[in-house]
């Protein structure tokens, strides 16, 4: 693992403009302030994560990631782990780029549901690649390139595999309730913790 090396990401711009492949370095986790070290970034595991910032100036705080395993694809160049960084912040606008992908079309409109109506991929969303999946590698992560002639295929793959099941299943509603639960979970026990200290 290299700190500081320099990868490309795949950008899918918010406004729907042309995907585009954007550089990132890797940073330790501890280079990001205490209180922003989060989800946001990596998965508190990682040891080296993709330094994001230039693309979400103040508001990188608000994002989450998920992660996506290719294995056995058809187009083996497409095998491996792809980290997709997104927001569902209703103060930024929904992701035209996501929206106009012909597979996640489909699912909205079977659906019968409005985007307005329920969480959706909002602002640019990037992806970066690790070349093998982590846990394959003894929990190293091997960053690399997101390619010019994988880009393509990439978007038709994520619009196919992730965007429109995602939609389908209601990911982001779930993973909305599920932040829910855990951050009551952490706050009760910042309160089991300080009762503790306080009858010491």
């Amino acid at each position: 693992m290299a700190l500081h090396a320099t990868y490309q990401s795949l950008l899918l711009p918010a406004s729907g403009a042309p995907v585009s492949l954007v550089p990132y370095i890797t940073v330790a986790p501890s280079t990001f302030p205490k209180d922003d070290d989060s989800a946001l970034f990596d998965n508190r595991a990682f040891q080296l994560v993709p330094d994001l910032r230039p693309y979400w100036s103040g508001d990188y705080q608000d994002r989450r990631f998920r992660r996506f395993i290719v294995r056995s694809h058809p187009q083996p160049m497409l095998d491996g782990e792809f980290i997709v960084y997104y927001s569902t912040s209703a103060d930024k606008p929904a992701n035209k780029t996501i929206l106009d992908m012909p597979s996640v079309r489909d699912a909205i409109e079977r659906s019968g549901v409005r985007v307005e109506d329920r969480l959706f991929y909002r602002g640019d969303v990037l992806v970066v690649r690790l070349g093998e999946v982590w846990e394959d590698v003894g929990f190293e992560e091997r960053y690399e390139d997101v390619r010019g002639e994988m880009v393509a295929a990439v978007v038709e793959m994520l619009g196919e595999r992730l965007f429109a099941p995602g939609w389908e299943e209601g990911f982001l509603e779930r993973q909305r309730r599920d932040d829910a639960w855990f951050e009551r979970l952490a706050i009760k026990e910042r309160g089991m913790k300080e009762q503790l200290f306080a009858a010491m």
